[in-house]
């Protein structure tokens, strides 16, 4: 019986399985190398998503007490992020979002229905890549530094039984009467990218903010963790 044909006939099918397979991973290993090498200084991204501001009063607490402290009412985030390298951005992100009534705010009391204050900031920051330590160009962790402004607006609390700070008036009730503040951050945390495509991808951010100012306001001004989801488009 000759065996030629059909070894050549399975040679054949080898050979062309083999070949998609390769040519398969050459294109997955295209698309990430053009995701990464189309990346250069001045590129633009643009971001917009929702975000939870935690007012526990420690940075990154909002971690581990969600429940208690997480604010998450009209949570809107604008991002504008440009590339002036593959690894360093910088990233200008504007926030708004509405603190919840029955929800605890930074240790000191209960915010009252009706009293619920607005929260507003504004953050720049410079982050870091690490495209080539992961070499994957979908998936792009970082971490960032930067410094911001946040605006809490004024707002009552039933307090805990901690000292009342010196810019809070007390009524007959015992209740807080909280005046609106705007203090600088200085801000830092780490996130990731997931590109879908070389254009369209999404953003997860959580942010540790510590606030500092000086004056009566200092013993009002809280630590705020801010956790974010936006969909990314590059231009």
């Amino acid at each position: 019986m000759n065996f030629t044909k059909p070894k050549l006939f399975i040679f054949f099918i080898f050979c062309i399985l083999t070949s998609g397979a390769q040519k398969k991973d050459d294109n997955v290993k295209d698309h990430k190398t053009r995701m990464v090498s189309d990346i250069i200084a001045g590129d633009w991204t643009l971001g917009f998503g929702f975000n939870v501001v935690d007012d526990g009063g420690v940075i990154l607490g909002g971690i581990f007490n969600q429940k208690e402290y997480s604010h998450f009412n009209t949570p809107f985030i604008f991002y504008v992020e440009n590339f002036y390298t593959k690894q360093f951005s910088f990233i200008a992100s504007l926030s708004f979002n509405k603190y919840v009534k029955d929800k605890k705010v930074d240790r000191r009391g209960i915010i009252l229905k009706g009293e619920e204050p607005s929260y507003f900031a504004v953050d720049i920051a410079t982050k870091y890549y690490f495209r080539d330590i992961f070499l994957d160009y979908i998936f792009e962790p970082y971490i960032f530094l930067g410094l911001g402004y946040t605006s809490i607006g004024g707002h009552k609390v039933n307090p805990f039984k901690v000292a009342v700070p010196s810019a809070v008036t007390v009524d007959e009730n015992g209740i807080w009467n909280i005046p609106s503040t705007g203090n600088l951050t200085f801000n830092g945390g780490l996130g990731v990218n997931y590109w879908f495509s070389k254009s369209w991808g999404v953003n997860f951010n959580v942010a540790g903010k510590c606030g500092f100012v000086g004056g009566k306001y200092k013993e009002i001004i809280s630590n705020q963790t801010q956790f974010s989801v936006a969909g990314y488009y590059r231009l």
